[in-house]
């Protein structure tokens, strides 16, 4: 879960009490660290790495056979060398091999370079999310601006959440699981469970414990799982943060630095879109004081070829409604670094990318802007108009099934709140509704059908028989029912819905014209062409109403009674 893992191979000394206090601290630094005793343990160790960077710490041996071997490999970060020939190696190794540190004969020391390197790399990480403004329909937005809505879409929702014991409990056991070898960690935790207040969230987050490193490692991968474990802390912080920022909001423009570590890919897609608007995937520590930045860009100069360590120069308007920073010096157990952190969601221009000669490092001009948030708030505005019967739970994972088609993370989602939420919680039933639609999206029917007609059950007992979540459970059910062939069983669920939907609905609604077009293709099925066009019309006249031209639903109606035509030989009017 966090960044790093600290490879090791070798052994520091013949004494085994010495070998086994050493691998201990080293576990203590980096609960992930694995100790190699041979290559072929230290190759499976690198192949097993996937989202992390390894520092390569190599206790005397064959230093340059095991580095020819590994050197290359891209989730190497650093490499620290033990050797009693220090001076010997360090001459002969370094200007061959840019991944080296340092060499050292003297553990000690060696084991504090490698902590501040980790430190170091956690302070200056933090993923960018592009987003393309020109890109008007959701399901039209590349790879990176659905990123960028996706994570507008998790802050939203979780503001909406409330806190409670049961929260906090979850957070820590994941932290508690994570840090069981290392003690101060595990005292840290003790004592947060015991004292912690929402008031002393930005105090703990500047402790840089087991919050700050996993939150941050959480936020950037967008790991859904984790992220909603960790929404007690999320929502607590960011509403500290939202507080404090009120003090700032009637200062004028101010000028913000921060070091930041990009890879080449991500450098060079930034280098090209001038002019995109950016947000950072977690909470973005900034310093008022360029020479605090440059202190750890200069610290992480050693790092890999891989990746660019730039200096990123904010231009802030703290008037902008977006715009949530805070100065947290008061809060901050890092005293004189004059920092001020942004909340989530915060989003940015990309004004310039220049290199400085002078610092012998890239510049990144960003300026804090409404634009991307106001679209982004615009379209969760009309997302929550369409789904205003939902909470603010289950619309997150309507929207990561639906809009975002994120089919995976969705069922994870919804099978976490299934576990985290008690048997008569008011969203149980919208939860199995959930999970339904997820196996139904994967072809599951049999699971699909089981979900279904469990949130049917429950909305039988808890709501009013006419109540548009019936219908949809109806609904629901009869498309299992169509896909599995069952045909009169699907037109007699699709009836009931309907009957239902001309309760509630006088007029023309979306739920009530896919009810409709459902009948018409079960009709279809049925080899009633003649009916089944009565209804798809129907359909289709209140799609466009509903929609705009282009909306797909129209043109799948469209296809649907095209295709009954050229059943039915007519295919001058399946053209038409």
């Amino acid at each position: 879960m966090e960044d790093v893992r600290v490879i090791s191979l070798g052994i520091v000394s013949d004494n085994a009490t010495k070998c086994n206090q050493t691998n201990k601290r080293i576990l203590e630094i980096n609960p992930a660290a694995l100790n190699c005793v041979d290559y072929t343990q230290c190759i499976n160790a690198m192949n097993s790495v996937r989202d992390e960077k390894v520092i390569f710490i190599i206790w005397n041996g064959c230093i340059n056979d095991i580095l020819s071997k590994f050197h290359e490999c891209s989730s190497l970060f650093a490499v620290f060398l033990y050797s009693k020939k220090r001076s010997y190696v360090h001459d002969k190794l370094r200007a061959q091999y840019s991944k080296i540190v340092d060499v050292f004969d003297d553990e000690n020391a060696l084991i504090e370079s490698v902590l501040k390197m980790i430190q170091s790399m956690a302070r200056i990480a933090i993923a960018v999310s592009l987003f393309d403004e020109k890109q008007k329909s959701i399901r039209d937005l590349t790879k990176n601006s659905a990123s960028f809505i996706l994570y507008q879409l998790l802050i939203n929702v979780l503001k909406d959440m409330i806190p409670d014991e049961q929260s906090k409990n979850n957070m820590l056991a994941v932290c508690e699981d994570f840090y069981s070898s290392n003690k101060e960690e595990l005292l840290k935790i003790a004592e947060f469970r015991k004292s912690y207040t929402p008031d002393k969230a930005i105090w703990w987050y500047s402790d840089e414990c087991f919050l700050y490193k996993l939150l941050n490692r959480d936020l950037r991968t967008e790991d859904i799982d984790l992220l909603y474990s960790f929404r007690f802390f999320i929502i607590d912080l960011s509403t500290a943060l939202e507080n404090e920022c009120r003090k700032l909001k009637q200062n004028d423009w101010m000028t913000l630095y921060r070091r930041q570590r990009l890879s080449n890919t991500d450098f060079e897609e930034l280098h090209a879109n001038i002019g995109i608007i950016i947000t950072f995937n977690g909470f973005l520590s900034t310093s008022r004081d360029i020479n605090v930045a440059l202190r750890f860009a200069r610290q992480c100069a050693t790092f890999g070829s891989d990746l660019k360590i730039c200096l990123i120069e904010i231009c802030v308007n703290p008037s902008l409604s977006s715009v949530v920073a805070a100065d947290i010096e008061q809060f901050s157990k890092m005293k004189g670094e004059q920092e001020v952190l942004f909340g989530l969601g915060t989003t940015f221009k990309v004004e310039s990318i220049e290199m400085d000669e002078a610092l012998n490092l890239w510049r990144i001009r960003l300026i804090t802007t409404d634009e991307g948030a106001q679209q982004t708030h615009d379209y969760i505005q009309a997302q929550k108009e369409m789904m205003k019967e939902y909470s603010p739970l289950i619309c997150f994972g309507r929207l990561l099934r639906n809009e975002l088609g994120q089919i995976d993370c969705a069922e994870k989602y919804f099978k976490n709140l299934l576990q985290s939420v008690p048997l008569d919680h008011p969203d149980i039933a919208d939860i199995y509704n959930g999970i339904g639609c997820v196996y139904a999206k994967k072809g599951v029917l049999d699971q699909a059908l089981k979900n279904y007609n469990e949130a049917y059950e429950i909305r039988k007992r808890t709501l009013q028989e006419t109540d548009p979540k019936i219908a949809e459970s109806l609904h629901n059910i009869g498309v299992i029912y169509r896909a599995q062939s069952k045909i009169d069983r699907a037109l007699d669920y699709f009836l009931q819905a309907l009957t239902i939907h001309e309760k509630n609905y006088d007029g023309d609604h979306e739920d009530k014209g896919y009810t409709i077009e459902s009948i018409g293709l079960v009709y279809r099925s049925k080899c009633k062409f003649d009916t089944a066009l009565i209804w798809l019309s129907r359909a289709l006249g209140m799609y466009k109403r509903l929609f705009p031209a282009q909306h797909p639903e129209i043109g799948k109606c469209f296809g649907s009674i095209g295709s009954i035509y050229e059943e039915k030989n007519e295919r001058d009017r399946a053209l038409d």
